[in-house]
C-alpha cells in the first residue's frame, strides 16, 4: 500500500528559501504580528519554544525584532503532495528512512492535508534523486 501511495506522490518546490528559526516563549506576541504577512510559513506554539519558518525574505526583514533567535538559513521546502487518509501507517516513516538512508537530515511539517519536508538547500538534488527512486515525481512550475 505505502508503494501505491508513494507512486501517486508528487513533490512540490516552495519557491523561495526558508530559514528555521527558534525562539523563546516569551516572543509570542511579538511572532502573532508577523503571522499576516507574506513569507510566514509556519507557527508551532509550544510551552518551551516558538518555531516558526519563514522566507528568508522575511526573515531579512523582520529578523532584527529578536536578537535571541537561534535562526538557521539555507533550507527548501518540499511538499509531499498528497492528501492521505489519518489512518495511513508508514508513508512518512518510508519517505524519511530512504533519506536517511541518503544520509539526507531532514526535517518534517505535518499540516492537515499533507507532510511538508525542511531540506539543506545543497541536499535537495540528491533528496529529489533518492525520493524518485520510491516512485515518488518531482513537479516543477
Amino acid at each position: 500500500m505505502i508503494e501505491t501511495l508513494l507512486a501517486k506522490t508528487q513533490l512540490k518546490l516552495y519557491p523561495e528559501p526558508v530559514v528555521v528559526v527558534g525562539l523563546d516563549p516569551e516572543t509570542r506576541r511579538q511572532v502573532v504580528e508577523l503571522a499576516h504577512r507574506d513569507g510566514m510559513i509556519s507557527l508551532v506554539f509550544l510551552p518551551h519554544e516558538v518555531t516558526m519558518i519563514v522566507t528568508e525574505a522575511l526573515w531579512q526583514e523582520a529578523g532584527s525584532l529578536f536578537p535571541a533567535a537561534k535562526a538557521e538559513s539555507g533550507f527548501c521546502l518540499l511538499t509531499l503532495d498528497i492528501t492521505l487518509p489519518w489512518n495511513v501507517v508508514g508513508y512518512l516513516a518510508r519517505v524519511t528512512e530512504i533519506l536517511a538512508e541518503a544520509e539526507i537530515s531532514v526535517g518534517v511539517i505535518s499540516s492537515h492535508a499533507s507532510d511538508h519536508l525542511l531540506i539543506r538547500e545543497a541536499e535537495l538534488p540528491k533528496a529529489i534523486e533518492w525520493l524518485a527512486n520510491l516512485g515518488v515525481t518531482f513537479k516543477s512550475d
